[in-house]
């Protein structure tokens, strides 16, 4: 794998229901932004770019800094 990278996981659908039916399905995702750059914005970028996106957390494993996100697309 290349960095910096992205990589995005299926989560749950938000369901809004009224009058006793879905109204609203959301599909929410999680986006994991993967950088050696621990200064790297894409995520900044990306939470700029997108609405319903939103920052989880931030961790660092093997030299490498991911940033979480939460996404409904």
């Amino acid at each position: 794998m290349s960095y910096p990278a992205v990589m995005y996981k299926f989560e749950n659908v938000n369901v809004k229901s009224a009058d006793n039916r879905a109204y609203l399905k959301l599909p929410r995702y999680s986006l994991t932004i993967i950088d050696q750059d621990p200064d790297s914005t894409i995520w900044s970028d990306m939470m700029d770019h997108f609405k319903y996106c939103y920052f989880d957390r931030m961790y660092v494993a093997d030299n490498l800094n991911h940033w979480v996100l939460t996404i409904y697309y």
